[in-house]
């Protein structure tokens, strides 16, 4: 809604949570299933196909969050929330649902190695440009804590922390798999956004998790987007 501001920002944030409903849930695990991925592969694949309906790019920079297991020289720079990853998001050739799923998996397996590296140590490494506002080489983030039914032996059950610990990302989804059905929020820069713009991205969110467990097949950039009534209001009113 708004550009980014010259300097620092005030730091305040918004909340919009969600309930996908366990139709949904279902759904997507389900697919995730069929096609042989991850559901936090999935479930990355269908934000990066948001972002990728509202900025028309097809290369695009998503945060992940992953626990901060950690080697001991780099357990402080890791910090408290674990540690942030780079992935990058390959929308070019019109792919298809089941394509955006393929390429998601790919890019989290080929980041699996080197989620112990701290997000600090690269950021002083690439040293990007100190004027921009937020938070250096990627402004989103995406936080996502499967469930688990039950403590196992030797399991470590610590996942990252929540959006709110990441303070300076222009937009955070944070996504919770409970036994029931997923749940979640956006978290975002009150600077940026209004409240009002997020609700609606919170129905487009539903719209293309939705489409995607409808139809594989499709190619992402044509998912459904509009709610039901998003589309009575633009084309009767």
């Amino acid at each position: 809604d708004r550009h980014r501001p010259g300097g620092p920002r005030s730091g305040k944030a918004g909340t919009q949570p969600f309930e996908l409903g366990a139709g949904l849930s279902e759904g997507l695990r389900e697919l995730s299933r069929r096609e042989r991925v991850t559901l936090r592969a999935t479930l990355t694949a269908a934000f990066e196909t948001l972002l990728h309906r509202y900025t028309g790019q097809e290369d695009l920079l998503v945060g992940l969050t992953v626990p901060g297991h950690g080697r001991p020289q780099w357990q402080q720079m890791a910090g408290r929330l674990g540690n942030t990853v780079v992935m990058r998001a390959d929308l070019s050739g019109e792919p298809s649902v089941r394509e955006v799923l393929a390429r998601a998996q790919a890019a989290s397996e080929a980041i699996s190695g080197h989620e112990d590296v701290p997000f600090d140590a690269i950021v002083a490494e690439v040293q990007p440009d100190p004027g921009l506002s937020g938070q250096p080489l990627v402004q989103v983030l995406l936080t996502f804590r499967p469930h688990h039914p039950a403590p196992g032996a030797g399991r470590d059950l610590a996942g990252p922390e929540s959006c709110t610990a990441a303070p300076g990302f222009d937009l955070c989804l944070e996504l919770d798999e409970r036994a029931e059905a997923l749940t979640g929020r956006f978290v975002y820069s009150s600077d940026l956004f209004d409240a009002a713009a997020i609700s609606r991205m919170t129905g487009h969110w539903r719209m293309v998790l939705a489409g995607m467990v409808a139809e594989p097949s499709r190619p992402a950039g044509e998912l459904p987007l509009l709610t039901g009534p998003e589309t009575r209001h633009l084309l009767r009113e």
